[in-house]
């Protein structure tokens, strides 16, 4: 059984819930099967563990979110310590790409949200750390920002957030928030080095965003200039591409890639050494 945040007012698409919704059930099966606790994690169930909450990035729907996390949290096979909470956000929309400059923005809005639901409702946690994919590195950097104690650990993927964010006014509050960041990232990812500088000129001069416009991924190449409490991972040669960080969401297709991100989070979250690159 694995716990869901929801931000999402519909399956495909839409808006943003202002109140999540926690939702519990079998992500590996098709269709999930989920059941809808309320608005607040169950106090029984994270009182002295760590929550990990895990973000999926653009262009994923509920159900494909439900089924790569679900598989995540599978995969990672956390100790009891830890409780995995996968969230769920609406960075897609019926028409795939043509949203993506404004997605960040709902990004940015959901990270202030779970913020503030850790905030309310996470007292009884001994720990909070966050994990993400891709745009998701946005809504959880903008979560850490703004969260009332330090992350102990925080893990992004593939990140599609400016190379400079954690040294800028944009998360520099982040970084002095989190005990660490952790950030694995790829010169083979195409979306990063193709479409990301192009998408986030658009999001910047439409949506207006905080981060430099004509800068690189953090994801691409890892953060410039270095950073305290910042450690960076790059995985070497043409590897891994944008899609294979996380496992695929249709369940019929199996996670083929060795030495997969799966063992970077969890040395991140269990304050192992890292084998990469």
């Amino acid at each position: 059984m694995t716990f869901f945040l929801d931000f999402r007012t519909d399956g495909v698409g839409g808006g943003i819930l202002d109140e999540p919704r926690v939702l519990e059930g079998n992500g590996l099966v098709d269709p999930p099967e989920l059941r809808h606790l309320g608005q607040t994690l169950p106090a029984d169930r994270i009182a002295g563990r760590e929550v990990v909450f895990v973000t999926h990035g653009f262009n994923v729907s509920r159900r494909a979110g439900v089924h790569a996390l679900a598989r995540l949290e599978h995969d990672l096979t956390l100790p009891q310590a830890f409780v995995f909470v996968g969230v769920l956000w609406p960075g897609d929309w019926w028409i795939p790409a043509v949203n993506y400059p404004a997605e960040a923005g709902d990004a940015v809005r959901c990270g202030r949200l779970l913020a503030k639901f850790i905030n309310t409702s996470l007292s009884a946690a001994a720990d909070v750390s966050l994990v993400s994919h891709s745009l998701g590195g946005r809504l959880v950097l903008e979560t850490v920002k703004q969260l009332d104690r330090p992350a102990r650990e925080v893990c992004v993927l593939a990140a599609a957030v400016d190379d400079d964010c954690l040294t800028s006014r944009q998360y520099d509050a982040a970084r002095k928030n989190a005990k660490r960041i952790s950030v694995l990232a790829s010169k083979g990812d195409r979306v990063l080095r193709l479409a990301y500088p192009a998408g986030d000129f658009l999001s910047d001069v439409f949506f207006h965003d905080e981060d430099n416009p004509t800068g690189h991924a953090l994801g691409y190449h890892g953060p410039h200039p270095r950073a305290e409490q910042v450690l960076h991972a790059q995985i070497s040669g043409d590897l891994y591409d944008h899609g294979d960080y996380f496992p695929p969401s249709d369940l019929s297709q199996p996670i083929g890639k060795q030495n997969k991100p799966e063992a970077f989070i969890s040395e991140t979250l269990l304050g192992l050494p890292h084998a990469w690159p």
